[in-house]
């Protein structure tokens, strides 16, 4: 009966726990075979192994399926299985039967798929959703339980120990493994390796850790004439430790790089945009948004990724900073990334500083600098300032990024200061500095932030922010 207590409760443990994980998806597989029947003699008892769990629910009470080998990694594919039957007073196994009816399920770790075209600058970004099946693998090592709740992943994208461990780095394109529930990192995730492929996101820390850096994007250099240069976008960091630990950074953009110089070829190139950073837990600041991808094309348009969102802090560290956007260049248009916007401070943080925008420059058609990313808001602390505007220099028309706008305080705090807008410089004397961004308005007691500085233009210099308004002091 204590053997049989103990399996029940373990089965049990287990069930409670990949119910709690908020994206466990489960892959089921029925088997069928001929009746169990009981060993002769008792044998040692089945050796599972720590990465992974396989819930009783739904079996014959005195049968349990076990599985051997490494299944998490490798999906449903078909794997040894043996019965554990004649629970008494200790399990035994009968190596002659091959299956039983009952609930079998896997798990295996994310992997990011392609992504479909995307624009990148100044327009939205779309990623086409991951092949994954994200949940936890938890596993019932009867013979040594150490293993299953305090050890390292070891092989892509695997989870730490239950309770104590780091994640492992994600293969290419793959997540990164969580840590601990107590203690432990998340791995980094992959860089993405085909054309377009998403980088990986970081895995997320327990209680006490810090989230693992975002993968970055496929960078696609090409040749080919007709063959549009699509870099990945980045992933996303991972979460900081719910008490203690900081969020990862974002993955950088992918870099598009299309070199025919074909005239008569359609050959644009769009940079990937920049990963979100993550966010971090009561004391330990957010992840930096991701740096978007460089765009580049000897013919046709080049478009630059933006900047990635800085992570959110839900206690009392900063916000992350948003990515700067990527610059383009070539001969045909050339639009810089936008910058990302400043992460948000929740409780008593700051907020973090909107990202910078691209540059643009073109030798034979128009350039346009990408805006700056709006300043994070705070609930208490000082907001983000906003990003400066990308300048741009062209043949043709030439026109500068306009400055991020200043983020906006809650109790206490001054509002963020709005970002500069950028330089233009035309070799037809058609160019046209960015406008500043407006700052942020601030808190009870605070102070309002100061409008950012128009660009300088050859034609026409940007117009200047407003301030921010202020509660009891002057702006600035």
């Amino acid at each position: 009966m204590i053997g049989k207590s103990i399996l029940t409760a373990t089965a049990l443990t287990a069930g409670v726990l990949a119910a709690a994980a908020p994206d466990a998806v489960g892959e089921t597989m029925s088997v069928r075979a001929s009746a169990p029947r009981v060993a002769p003699a008792p044998a040692r008892s089945p050796i599972g192994d720590r990465h992974h769990v396989f819930a009783e629910t739904d079996a014959p009470a005195s049968v349990i399926a076990v599985r051997r080998g490494s299944p998490g990694h490798g999906g449903t594919s078909a794997t040894a299985r043996q019965t554990v039957a004649g629970l008494g007073n200790a399990p035994s196994l009968d190596p002659s039967v091959e299956s039983v009816d009952g609930l079998v399920r896997s798990f295996a770790p994310a992997v990011h798929a392609r992504v479909s075209a995307r624009t990148g600058g100044n327009a939205a970004r779309h990623v086409a959703p991951a092949a994954s099946n994200p949940a936890d693998l938890i596993a019932v090592n009867i013979g040594n339980p150490i293993g299953f709740l305090i050890g390292n992943g070891d092989e892509p994208g695997e989870n730490g120990g239950l309770l104590i461990g780091n994640g492992a780095d994600g293969g290419p394109g793959q997540d990164g493994g969580r840590g601990g529930l107590l203690f432990g990192n998340g791995g980094r995730g992959g860089d993405g390796v085909l054309t377009g492929q998403q980088g990986g996101n970081g895995g997320d820390a327990g209680l006490f850790g810090n989230g693992g850096a975002g993968g970055n994007g496929t960078d696609h250099l090409t040749s080919m004439g007709g063959i549009p240069a699509v870099g990945g976008a980045g992933g996303t960091g991972g979460r900081g430790g719910l008490l203690v630990g900081n969020g990862g950074s974002g993955g950088r953009g992918g870099i598009a790089t299309q070199i025919n110089n074909d005239p008569t070829k359609l050959n644009p190139a769009t940079g990937g945009a920049g990963g979100t950073g993550g966010s971090a837990g009561l004391f330990g600041a957010a992840g930096n948004g991701g740096a978007g991808g460089s765009a580049s094309s000897q013919t046709d348009y080049a478009n630059a990724g933006a900047g990635g969102t800085g992570g959110t802090s839900s206690g009392f560290g900063a916000a992350g900073a948003g990515g700067k956007g990527g610059d383009a260049s070539g001969a045909g248009p050339a639009f810089g990334g936008l910058g990302g916007q400043g992460g948000q401070a929740m409780l008593g943080g700051n907020g973090g500083n909107g990202g910078n925008g691209g540059n643009g420059s073109s030798t034979a058609s128009i350039a346009h600098g990408g805006g700056g990313g709006a300043g994070g808001r705070s609930a208490v602390g000082a907001a983000g300032a906003g990003g400066g505007g990308g300048d741009a220099a062209a043949k043709a028309l030439a026109a500068g990024g306009s400055g991020g706008r200043g983020g906006t305080s809650g109790a206490l705090g001054n509002g963020g200061n709005g970002g500069n807008g950028g330089k233009a410089s035309s070799g037809s004397n058609n160019a046209y500095g960015g406008d500043g961004g407006n700052g942020g308005s601030a808190g009870i007691g605070g102070r309002g932030g100061a409008g950012g500085a128009g660009g300088v233009g050859g034609t026409k210099n940007g117009k200047p922010g407003n301030d921010g308004r202020s509660n009891g002091t002057p702006a600035g």
